[in-house]
């Protein structure tokens, strides 16, 4: 549920005398100082240059991730630019949960950098370019004050692809932050949401065990933001139980977002939300078929509470698998094996049918 911070008004007088409206590189404001970041001195057409806006925090304060949580609204940027040359999004770094009385916000304490990319086209006239921006913010506490800034750059465009000169002060600041953005996750690591009846449940199969993490949905009003988020490690990975906002009437398709891991690991989620249902339907699928998808399945599980025995079942010609009604499995294998894997594991193999039948007398 979202809620509306509460603003501090500063007076008309005090507002106009403030340094942050002086059109430069950075700008001072209350409880901030901000700053275009562009640590090219020159651009070459037909490329692009790393650029960032850069915030400076006062202890105790904060500013928002794109998500702000329960309350907030992150930074914008509005670009008046020459011909030929364009300003990507910001991109945002993973953020912290920031409690604030009851409330959860998202967001980042002490300095951040947004990055940003400037793309230059090989029609970009050579020579000095003036880079101009209209900044604004929303800095919280207790209350927030909202800040403006018009900001501005001059680099020059190459008439010919020459190696840039790096200004000092820009270069040490992207060096120390700009590497912080999120990361795809890595290849053969499967992010799967099942649905629970207090929300969902986020299973990530990392190939290690997992021992701390904390999600954070790009979409608001999906998640119970103040809620604790409940992790069971697993030798492979972990599960993450999150509650729901208590306004969600309808389950997503998919949820994305953030998820943090121990040593300060990011990675981007896009994860398909599979039926809390029991799996597939492998009626109609033959022996070595039905193998095939059960070891992809179990090679991506995380769930520490998994007896199925995927090898000795795969290896019994006279074995019987009967589909169940439960995601439970029973202790132990026996000769013909009742254990199932997890709903959730074979729905990440099998998505598109519900279980029916019996397999293989």
């Amino acid at each position: 549920m979202r809620f509306f911070p509460t603003i501090l008004v500063l007076p008309l007088s005090l507002v106009a005398g403030l340094p942050a409206h002086a059109t430069t590189d950075s700008a001072d404001a209350p409880h901030v100082h901000v700053q275009l970041v562009v640590p090219a001195s020159s651009f070459n057409r037909g490329e692009g240059a790393d650029a960032g806006l850069y915030f400076r925090i006062d202890p105790g304060w904060h500013v928002y991730w794109k998500n702000a949580g329960d309350a907030g609204e992150p930074p914008h940027i509005k670009w008046t630019l020459p011909d030929g040359i364009a300003a990507g999004p910001l991109e945002f770094p993973a953020p912290k949960r920031l409690p604030l009385g009851p409330l959860m916000d998202f967001g980042y304490e002490n300095e951040v950098l947004f990055p940003f990319n400037f793309n230059v086209a090989q029609t970009a006239k050579p020579g000095w370019v003036l880079l101009h921006a209209k900044v604004d913010w929303l800095v919280c506490q207790a209350s927030c004050i909202p800040g403006k800034a018009e900001l501005e750059v001059t680099r020059g465009v190459s008439e010919h692809p020459r190696r840039a000169v790096l200004l000092s002060t820009d270069e040490a600041i992207f060096k120390r932050l700009g590497g912080r953005l999120p990361r795809p996750l890595p290849a053969g690591v499967q992010a799967v949401f099942q649905p629970t009846q207090q929300g969902f449940q986020l299973s990530i199969n990392t190939g290690r065990k997992e021992t701390e993490a904390a999600f954070f949905p790009a979409d608001t009003e999906i998640l119970d933001n103040p809620a604790p988020q409940t992790l069971e490690p697993a030798e492979t990975g972990l599960v993450l139980d999150l509650k729901k906002d208590a306004n969600l009437s309808a389950n997503p398709t998919e949820l994305k977002g953030v998820v943090e891991l121990s040593g300060g690991r990011t990675y981007d989620i896009e994860g398909r939300i599979v039926s809390s249902q029991p799996g597939p339907d492998i009626s109609s699928l033959s022996r070595r078929e039905y193998c095939s998808h059960l070891a992809r399945a179990c090679s991506n599980c995380t769930r520490s509470d998994c007896t199925f025995d995927f090898n000795s079942a795969a290896t019994r010609p006279n074995a019987v698998f009967r589909p169940r009604a439960s995601a439970r499995h029973r202790p132990g294998l026996p000769r013909r094996p009742a254990a199932e894997p997890h709903a959730l594991c074979l729905s990440s193999a099998l998505p598109e049918r519900p279980v029916t039948g019996q397999l293989w007398q």
